[in-house]
């Protein structure tokens, strides 16, 4: 793929071209899974899997990408898309559900669809920068970090409907790890787990998490 560069007086054309990543212990390399083309550039930010099914969202056409994962050649496995409108973020999907939920941040809501057909069943308002998003089973609730707003916006996913949010000093961020929910407060922190006094006092164990949400759904905050 050749993404051009412009600047006063001309043209740079820079040419990008995936290798072959260097040898691991841990792992083998099997190749590429190659997905369709939205325009000249390309953005994907998260992935999701499940089984033996991928998803993986793009930012900069707000479209999602559903892999079915072949496990004797997966170069090959067969790809499906779900058209929507604004950036694409983060997916959860609901325990023993057929039901999704997928983050928009330019069109500030989260849309709401069956992960098997990719049939759009329902889009719920949310604040701005609505980015990552997790299921808490321990509150059974949807938890979706608002990065722009600074806030947390809290979902019934059996419901569809927003039950409560919560303010945050700075910009929420969410990722998981095992039983533990991280809630990182830092934007540079968005793709990787923090380290340092700030992020540790922002980790909380899934129960006191739980306990945060249910209480900001009582209070309405």
């Amino acid at each position: 793929m050749i993404v051009p560069f412009s600047f006063v007086g001309g043209v740079v054309a820079y040419l990008v071209y995936p290798g072959t990543p260097g040898r691991s212990r841990f792992m083998s390399f099997d190749g590429y899974i190659e997905l369709p083309r939205g325009g000249l550039l390309n953005v994907l930010d998260y992935l999701t899997l499940r089984g033996s099914t991928l998803f993986v969202t793009s930012e900069s056409s707000g479209t999602l990408f559903k892999i079915d994962l072949d496990p004797n050649h997966p170069s090959v496995s067969s790809v499906s898309e779900m058209p929507g409108a604004g950036a694409a973020h983060g997916i959860a999907l609901l325990p023993e559900a057929n039901i999704a939920f997928i983050t928009r941040s330019e069109g500030n809501k989260v849309d709401v669809f069956d992960p098997k057909s990719l049939q759009q069943l329902q889009s719920i308002p949310v604040a701005d920068d609505a980015d990552a998003i997790l299921f808490v089973p321990s509150a059974k609730l949807m938890y979706i970090a608002n990065g722009d707003a600074k806030l947390a916006t809290l979902i019934d996913p059996v419901k569809r409907v927003t039950v409560g949010r919560y303010t945050s000093p700075g910009k929420p961020r969410v990722s998981r790890t095992g039983p533990a929910v991280r809630t990182a407060l830092s934007k540079s922190c968005r793709h990787q787990l923090c380290s340092g006094n700030r992020s540790r006092q922002a980790i909380g164990s899934g129960a006191m998490v739980s306990r945060s949400l249910r209480r900001a759904v009582r209070d309405g905050n």
